[in-house]
């Protein structure tokens, strides 16, 4: 299977964001454990960390917010409290529904907020109807995020549901039909 906190370190390993010496990980000045597994451990007992990984990871691969992206403009200081707030108080459910009302208001100021990155957030909180809505949104835009649904540890949450296999079929489709990918459109 795949394991989502395995996923992050090897994907932060991949980036830089987390550091591998010899077993040992380590996120900024914190060890993170020695080992594949006690590293796994402490991101489960520390979601936190987790969240920010995954939100450096998604920003350095284009899947978040970046400063100067037009779609996500770089959170000024009140939104950056806000952040540290939401955090603090619900975790990575903050984070994600700190990360859902940027791109919703990105999104009504006309920037360029892929569906699939929406999806995403929404997939993050729950809201399966709302991703796959979004997901569906992605794939007539022939959104190159889209592609990630196959391997992407942020899809787990959706793959029991039923509509899971049906939209990655037409997603493998369109990725072998060049003329149904568009980009953001």
């Amino acid at each position: 299977g795949i394991s989502k906190l395995g996923e992050l370190i090897d994907l932060g390993v991949a980036g830089g964001i987390v550091d591998k010496s010899g077993s040992c990980f380590s996120y900024g000045d914190q060890r993170i454990g020695q080992g594949r597994e006690n590293a796994k451990a402490f991101l489960r007992d520390n979601p936190d960390t987790a969240a920010d990984i995954e939100a450096r990871i998604r920003a350095s691969s284009g899947l978040g917010d970046k400063p100067g992206d037009p779609a996500t403009p770089a959170p000024d200081d009140e939104s950056a409290a806000q952040l540290q707030r939401a955090v603090e108080t619900s975790g990575a459910r903050g984070f994600w529904t700190w990360h859902l009302e940027r791109l919703n208001q990105s999104d009504a100021a006309g920037g360029r907020v892929p569906r699939s990155e929406l999806a995403g957030a929404h997939a993050a909180l729950g809201n399966a109807d709302a991703a796959f809505g979004y997901l569906l949104q992605a794939l007539a835009r022939g959104e190159p995020g889209i592609f990630s649904l196959r391997a992407d540890p942020a899809w787990d949450e959706l793959r029991s549901d039923p509509r899971f296999p049906q939209l990655a079929r037409e997603v493998r489709s369109m990725r072998f039909s060049p003329s149904r990918r568009g980009g953001n459109r």
